[in-house]
């Protein structure tokens, strides 16, 4: 988790929490204090996936923001 936390920090200007106790370096938690609206999380979500991409992960082609915004809508 360290890695895409430190991609989505330098890249994307997203700060994401890492896990705590025995999940540090294991997760990440996307945080927010209070309502966030959708076109913000919608946000989050196509920089997680591109983080994904740039580590090699997974090629990036939209599926989790087109997910979200069918959950969302």
């Amino acid at each position: 988790s360290n890695a895409i936390r430190k991609i989505l920090k330098e890249k994307y200007d997203l700060n994401i929490a890492g896990g705590q106790d025995h999940l540090k370096g294991k997760i990440f938690r996307v945080n927010h204090m209070g309502l966030v609206a959708d076109y913000e999380a919608s946000w989050a979500v196509n920089a997680v996936e591109k983080a994904l991409d740039d580590l090699g992960i997974r090629s990036f082609d939209g599926t989790a923001n087109r997910v979200f915004m069918e959950i969302n809508s």
